[in-house]
């Protein structure tokens, strides 16, 4: 679907870790892939990393420096509220590029989600590149990209990018 994409300026690798908060702004680093491309990407990159983040604090509790022990049904139930409480900022985000970019294609909020699923793959791959171990979450993540991937549609709804006409 990439290669039908209208293309714009893409900054190929955007995540919350290339964003500095500034004395007046917010300023963009890391733009090593710059460039023309389909806007999925970006978008897709973003929301990718907070369903990334959602996964990985499944077994964490906030401000702890250990993992807790938990059942299968807990870690289903913590992953099902996890992403229910990111819901709404990717909501949020999607309605504010849509009413900053109303005019585009019907297939992005499609391309996100596979973008997405991207993203958690990729992530897996770097963490590869750090360790020699890829912890049981990180897989857990890669394999929930993998079927964003594959089955992208499916995927929208929970997004938060259902809406196409959000702007409208």
């Amino acid at each position: 679907m990439e290669g039908s994409a209208p293309e714009v300026l893409i900054h190929g690798d955007f995540r919350l870790d290339q964003l500095l908060k500034g004395s007046r702004a917010w300023i963009v680093t890391d733009w090593e892939d710059f460039g023309r491309g389909d806007a999925a990407r970006d978008l897709g990159c973003l929301v990718g990393q907070w369903i990334q983040r959602s996964i990985l604090d499944i077994v964490s509790t906030p401000g702890a420096e250990t993992t807790i022990d938990l059942s299968h049904e807990d870690v289903l139930r913590r992953g099902s509220e996890a992403l229910l409480s990111v819901q709404p900022l990717l909501e949020r985000f999607w309605c504010g590029y849509r009413n900053e970019r109303p005019a585009t294609d019907e297939t992005l909020a499609v391309r996100v989600a596979a973008f997405a699923g991207w993203h958690l793959i990729e992530r897996m791959l770097a963490s590869a590149n750090r360790s020699t171990r890829v912890s049981g979450l990180e897989r857990a993540a890669a394999g929930i990209g993998r079927t964003m991937l594959l089955r992208p549609s499916d995927f929208v709804a929970v997004l938060g990018t259902e809406a196409v006409d959000a702007a409208a």
